[in-house]
């Protein structure tokens, strides 16, 4: 079938690029040598007019497992050398997450599977019903005790520990859900983002609602009618005090969730319109109660390039660009997946390509014009004010239909968010690439290459 064609490796012009032919095999015939902007391989779809829909670590950075758009399910081994095909589910995948011996992959339809990486056959081990859309985001616990899943219509939190997947529905109130993540150290709480731009706060052992922060009303920096969302992505600092979001803005906003108020917003380089995704550079904050501590995040942006952002002072540290040739949004990252040391990356583009990186090794270049200062915003009405409601505690705070304090940001009460066709749904981006930047070696010893084994 022409559906199943299979890509031929020799296609390629690059020795670390890899398409998968089969149902297991060989990463690299030799070891790979990192590049000085970090990119370590690149693998591609090994279907035809398929793109690799989301890309998740393991928390050793052994292995990436990927889900495609053909529902096409494939784990990495990295320090193995290896890769293996775990299913071919024929529904669209849209979120993946991996532990040491399971993977998670979320679809299009709303079910998730779990995946035995050991199992041999069927490696299927489990379906998990309960949302009604597409899955867009899927997160585990750093104990492995609970899942975390995302889709428009809901929040659920799922019990690993239980034998039965018992799960608590984390939603509330009238907007769809963008996304949910773990917060704390111990991730003893779920933070939720919703299409109101809103920011819920849940407690992961009763499912109750501890917080819930309103964003201000923005002005002339709201959304106008038809555009992204300002919220599509967060990313939240280890010690669970402060929220960065990311969207259909240039904008990313810093949530001091101790507070209850935005901070402020930091404006990125003047050719990004919209950022994809955001990942928390890991062991990069300051574990300090103050203002000043840097927060450093990795941003996917819509021209082309993902950026390490610290958004506590303002100013992009390094820029890892992607190809020259990234002329529309099938080149763009959609995707984005730093692994859990800050070390390994992994950019999913719309044109069925992930990019494996190593990020201490493009930190440790020193690009042209960086440090670059970005500008913070502190001035539009509602940051620092303390308007946003107190926490509210409710018993049960995740069954509450809870309608949002200010309507007329964002979508209308009881509206759902139009969906297109990214990785998350809403609005990939379509800006050109900027031209690539010159690298000079910074006066720290670089990481040692990756081998295979």
């Amino acid at each position: 079938r022409h559906d199943r064609a299979r890509v031929p490796s020799t296609m390629s012009k690059e020795p670390y690029t890899l398409t998968p032919t089969g149902d297991a095999g060989q990463i690299w015939s030799k070891r790979p040598d990192v590049q000085k902007d970090g990119l370590i391989s690149v693998v591609r779809s090994g279907v035809t007019r398929t793109a690799i829909a989301s890309a998740a670590w393991t928390r050793n950075a052994d292995s990436v497992a990927t889900v495609d758009t053909r529902g096409n399910v494939y784990v990495f081994h990295i320090r193995k050398n290896r890769y293996q095909l775990l299913a071919r589910e024929g529904d669209e995948g849209t979120s993946v997450c991996v532990n040491d011996t399971q993977v998670f992959a979320g679809f299009v339809t709303g079910v998730i599977k779990v995946l035995d990486m050991d199992k041999s056959g069927d490696t299927v081990v489990a379906t998990l019903k309960g949302h009604r859309s597409r899955v867009t985001h899927m997160e585990l616990s750093p104990g492995n005790d609970f899942l975390l899943s995302t889709s428009n219509d809901a929040a659920l939190l799922w019990d690993l520990t239980s034998g039965t997947y018992t799960k608590k529905n984390l939603s509330g109130g009238a907007y769809g859900c963008v996304q949910a993540r773990f917060s704390g150290k111990n991730a003893d709480s779920a933070v939720v983002a919703f299409h109101d731009e809103s920011v819920w706060q849940f407690s992961v052992k009763s499912g109750s609602l501890t917080q819930k922060l309103q964003a201000p009303d923005l002005g002339a920096r709201s959304p106008a009618k038809g555009q992204a969302p300002l919220c599509q992505s967060i990313a939240i600092s280890s010690n669970g005090r402060y929220v960065v979001t990311a969207g259909g803005s240039p904008l990313l906003f810093v949530w001091d969730t101790k507070e209850g108020v935005i901070l402020h917003a930091v404006e990125l380089p003047g050719s990004v319109k919209t950022a994809c995704d955001v990942e928390l550079m890991a062991g990069s904050d300051s574990s300090g109660e103050n203002d000043s501590a840097s927060l450093f995040v990795a941003v996917a942006c819509d021209d082309g390039a993902v950026r390490v952002v610290d958004v506590m002072n303002g100013f992009v540290s390094h820029t890892m660009v992607l190809p020259e040739n990234n002329q529309d949004k099938q080149t763009m990252a959609e995707g984005l997946a730093v692994e859990p040391s800050g070390r390994y990356a992994a950019v999913t583009l719309g044109k069925g390509q992930m990019r494996l990186y190593d990020v201490h090794v493009a930190r440790a270049q020193r690009a042209s014009g960086h440090p670059l200062k970005l500008t913070i915003l502190t001035d539009v009405p509602g940051f620092k004010k303390g308007a946003n409601p107190p926490a509210v505690p409710l018993e049960h705070g995740c069954d509450e239909n809870v309608t949002p304090n200010r309507p007329g940001f964002g979508l209308a009460p009881g509206t759902k968010p139009r969906l297109g066709k990214g990785r998350r749904g809403p609005f990939p981006g379509t800006a050109s690439a900027p031209p690539a930047s010159a690298f000079v070696g910074a006066k720290f010893d670089l990481p040692k290459p990756l081998s295979a084994e």
